[in-house]
Formats: structure tokens, C-alpha cells, sequence
């Protein structure tokens, strides 16, 4: 698939992403939707249908366990419920949400191909993605320690928690090379259609904080095509 598709993929999805900061639950809905099997499409051509198949049922898996333990214990994330907004649910989880897991561990892993910062950037959508979902997708019943847009910090370790797990039991410590470009436009759209919903809302600071990431990616993206470029 050439750069011009990949454009317009990562468009077309930005664009329904975007169309979530208006209260459409159906648009809400299909935006990360999409994202899934675009990220499974972008897994299999990198890393071939076996391993990507692993991948997917070991983050839907883990993740689901993981997000029942959050629902009804309060571990490791703190403690919440789904609203309905997210479609069926099993146990109180939304059936799409350990899929969605799944879409942006492998579009960050694609990204950076290293088990902590594929974690830290994984973890890094939610800071910006949470205030946007709080009160509509999911509502946190946890109050201690809410500093940021009422968000529990326990969060954000349990999403980096969740994601670096999963990426081990994946691929082991093996670092992969950091050429593909699906992957790294898709997080970029992701994150930047995320910081214009914020701006959209008014909730300022994770705007601000999705621009900032978006800004590390692309410089993250030019110093890995200098580097393979000395060794040509």
C-alpha cells in the first residue's frame, strides 16, 4: 500500500473521530470501530497473519481481564462503569473496548517498536482520549487523587501496566525495526483528531498535551529516517 492510501485512511478515520465532538453516539461508535481492523490490516502486513492473530487475542484476552478487574475491583485503573454509549456489554465491559485495546497498542508498537515507549505512547492517547470519554463512555466512581479533568492517576500506570504486559507476552523483548508508515500517520491522525475534539470542548490542557505528542512523533519519525539514512 503506497503513502497516498495510508493518507487517506488515516484521513478518512480522523474524520469520524472528529465528528465525536458532537454528541452523535453512532459516530462515536464508528470511529474506533474502524480503527480495529485498520490496525489488524497495518499488524498482518508487518508482521504476518500468525503473529498478528497472537497479538489480537492476546490483547483482547488480557485486557478484558484486566477491565473486569477495574469494573468491579478497582484494579489497576481505579474504579469506574460503561455507560451504554459503547454498545453490549459482557459483565458491565463493552464488548468493543478490549478490541480497542488491541488498535492502539499496535498502531503505537508499529510506531516505535520498543516495549516502553510502546507502553508510555499507548498510555499517552489515554491522557488525551479520558477527559474527552469521561461522563459519556465510561463514569469514574474513584475521587481520590482526581487531578487531572477527574481522572484518577492510578489510570494512566494501569494503562501502561495493561499495554507493556501485553506487548511482552507478544513479542518478548525483540525490538523491531521502525519503518512502518501506516502506523506512525495513524497515530499521528489518532492523537490529532483527539487534541481538536479537546480544543473543540474547551478542555485545554489535553489539547495542549495531544499537540505536544503529535510534535514528538514527527520529531521521533525524522530522527529515525536520518539515522537509516548514515547507514546506507
Amino acid at each position: 500500500m503506497d503513502a497516498q492510501k495510508y493518507w487517506l485512511l488515516s484521513l478518512i478515520i480522523s474524520v469520524v473521530i472528529i465528528a465525536t465532538a458532537f454528541p452523535n453516539n453512532f459516530f462515536s461508535f464508528l470511529a474506533y470501530t474502524l480503527l480495529i481492523p485498520y490496525a489488524f490490516l497495518l499488524s498482518v502486513k508487518k508482521y504476518g497473519l500468525e503473529k498478528s492473530t497472537k497479538f489480537l487475542l492476546t490483547a483482547v484476552v488480557l485486557s478484558y481481564a484486566f477491565e473486569f478487574l477495574g469494573v468491579h475491583y478497582g484494579f489497576p485503573f481505579g474504579k469506574y462503569i460503561y455507560t451504554s454509549n459503547l454498545g453490549y456489554k459482557i459483565f458491565g465491559i463493552p464488548l468493543l473496548i478490549p478490541f480497542m485495546w488491541f488498535s492502539f497498542i499496535a498502531v503505537s508498537y508499529m510506531t516505535f517498536n520498543s516495549l516502553f515507549l510502546s507502553a508510555v505512547f499507548t498510555m499517552l492517547i489515554d491522557v488525551v482520549m479520558d477527559p474527552l470519554l469521561s461522563g459519556r463512555a465510561w463514569i469514574w466512581l474513584t475521587t481520590l487523587d482526581n487531578f487531572y479533568y477527574g481522572v484518577p492517576l492510578s489510570n494512566f500506570v494501569g494503562w501502561f501496566l495493561v499495554s507493556f504486559t501485553i506487548l511482552f507476552l507478544t513479542f518478548g523483548t525483540k525490538r523491531g525495526d521502525a519503518r512502518d508508515l501506516g502506523s506512525w500517520m495513524t497515530y499521528v491522525s489518532l492523537v490529532l483528531s483527539l487534541s481538536i475534539i479537546a480544543f473543540v470542548r474547551e478542555i485545554v490542557v489535553a489539547g495542549m498535551i495531544g499537540l505536544g505528542i503529535v510534535i514528538v512523533v514527527l520529531l521521533y519519525r525524522r530522527k529515525n529516517k536520518r539515522k537509516r539514512k548514515r547507514k546506507l
